[in-house]
């Protein structure tokens, strides 16, 4: 049982714990830096994934259209903390990997209401 207590308390913080560390990386960086870079990621992952994504669910595999609303809308989530975590252990992008987690975040706010409309047309 302390095994498992413990390995809940450190689950439940893992998330969070990510979180404090994006936002400590951010500080006293000007997100405008990359800003082309950073508006290039934001788009495709918000717009080009998650129409690739219906894509290939509609046209390639014939899926049905319970599963591929899922799809898509997990496809348009904003950009998640993995891109940090890879982004500091390579040393490569730091900056712009966190910049584009925070500016897809904010941006999903708009996109995913928007799907969730357009999603009321392709499921029955």
């Amino acid at each position: 049982m302390p095994v498992d207590t413990f390995c809940g308390i450190l689950g439940a913080a893992a998330g969070p714990s990510a979180l404090f560390a994006i936002g400590l990386f951010l500080v006293g960086i000007p997100i405008a830096r990359g800003a082309p870079e950073v508006a290039a990621v934001t788009a495709m992952k918000l717009i080009v994934h998650p129409l690739a994504t219906w894509v290939f669910a509609v046209h390639v595999l014939d899926v049905a259209p319970e599963w591929t609303a899922v799809g898509v809308l997990m496809a348009a989530l904003p950009t998640g903390a993995n891109v940090f975590v890879l982004a500091q252990n390579y040393r490569l992008y730091e900056a712009r990997g966190s910049a584009v987690i925070l500016v897809s975040t904010v941006v999903s706010v708009v996109t995913l209401p928007a799907l969730f409309t357009l999603g009321e047309l392709w499921v029955p």
